[in-house]
């Protein structure tokens, strides 16, 4: 884009300001990011390595004068026309996001769809842009940072409509076994049909759990409390890993001698913590051996469950780390999922005791109930 003699001299004045700035210039272009300083005109007027680099130029006054649409190539700038003067610039996300910046005199952050054709290839990118005020002397600029997401939201969407159109299957499945059940069947096919029919309720619910996860660590998570029955809750629970104990030849006991009556909380939510750390309780638990599920009332309500396998010092330190597991790679998501639910969503703690004589213990602790 071609930009008037007067103007460039400008650009190659602030440029001079920012580049003979060693400490900016230096952090600048130590940073990870794509990143350029603009004018109030949108002009670049100072541009680190990782984006020269990246757009394939070699020398930092190739670029100088530009608008940032104009140097990723963008679409809309094909021609002479201006990044920002095209009728498909009227709601780029990422040419608001340094106007706000501008206007507002605060950093915004905002994510942006561009398409770009590089050597006239036609790609779409999604693009996390962050613009922030920057003062040199009198001279009011923006500093403007890309970080490229878009294999993070094709991600995202993909497992989106993965679990969307799972669920639709799932939810036929339940019907066809719904309405085969009322139909004259064997013996045989019938408790078949009633093990199928369970399989097809235990992947449900995976799939939810799955959604209620990636809503919880994207904030979107929305708990909602009432009052229910002690006892239905943990008859819920027992349902849901009776074939997983029975498999592992793991007996689950009992103790609600001193549990309360009633409880006040998100009970799908509570549910999904329980049913979490009894599974892990029984794949600690060697076969033969017993898990306790002790409910106790003080000023609290407290869920203890307990295994009698010792968690090893190593082990203990990184136990609610996002990505650690014991069981393998890729399979961390338990007690993390744990703490992330009970301490976000729930409010109170998670705590755990590993010792040689008693085992591990998992505490949950609840509010207690008016």
């Amino acid at each position: 884009m071609k930009t008037g003699p007067a103007h460039i001299h400008e650009i190659s004045v602030i440029y001079d300001a920012l580049h003979k700035d060693t400490l900016f210039s230096s952090v600048f272009n130590q940073l990870p990011n794509m990143g350029l300083v603009v004018n109030q005109d949108r002009s670049v007027v100072f541009i680190n390595q990782k984006l020269l680099s990246d757009i394939g130029m070699s020398t930092i006054h190739e670029v100088l004068g530009m608008r940032p649409g104009e140097l990723i190539q963008c679409i809309h700038t094909r021609g002479q026309v201006r990044c920002g003067d095209a009728r498909g610039c009227r709601h780029c996300d990422a040419i608001a996001a340094v106007e706000e910046s501008m206007t507002s005199g605060v950093a915004v952050t905002k994510n942006a769809r561009v398409t770009i054709q590089p050597e006239n290839q036609t790609v779409s990118l999604d693009l996390q842009v962050t613009a922030t005020p920057l003062k040199v002397d009198s001279l009011c600029l923006t500093m403007v940072f890309f970080s490229d997401i878009s294999s993070q939201k094709r991600r995202e969407y993909l497992e989106k409509v993965f679990l969307h159109d799972t669920r639709n299957t799932l939810t036929a499945l339940t019907m066809m076994g719904d309405l085969m059940s009322l139909k004259k069947l064997p013996e045989d096919l019938r408790n078949d049909l009633h093990a199928l029919q369970k399989y097809v309720n235990m992947l449900t619910e995976d799939i939810d759990v799955h959604q209620m996860l990636i809503d919880a660590e994207a904030g979107t998570l929305r708990a909602s409390f009432s009052n229910f029955p002690l006892q239905e809750i943990v008859d819920e629970c027992l349902q849901s890993i009776a074939r997983f104990a029975q498999m592992a030849s793991v007996k689950v006991m009992l103790d609600l001698d001193h549990a309360p009556d009633f409880l006040h909380t998100d009970r799908r939510l509570l549910r999904r913590v329980l049913v979490n750390t009894l599974k892990n309780a029984i794949e600690a638990t060697p076969s033969g051996g017993e898990v306790r599920l002790k409910v106790v009332q003080d000023a609290y309500c407290i869920f203890e469950i307990t295994n009698p396998t010792l968690i090893d010092e190593a082990t203990r330190e990184k136990i609610f780390q996002r990505s650690f597991s014991t069981k393998g790679e890729g399979r961390g998501l338990g007690t993390y999922s744990m703490r992330l639910l009970r301490e976000t969503y729930l409010g109170g703690e998670i705590s755990f005791t590993s010792e040689n004589h008693c085992g591990t213990s998992f505490r949950i602790r609840l509010a207690a109930s008016d």
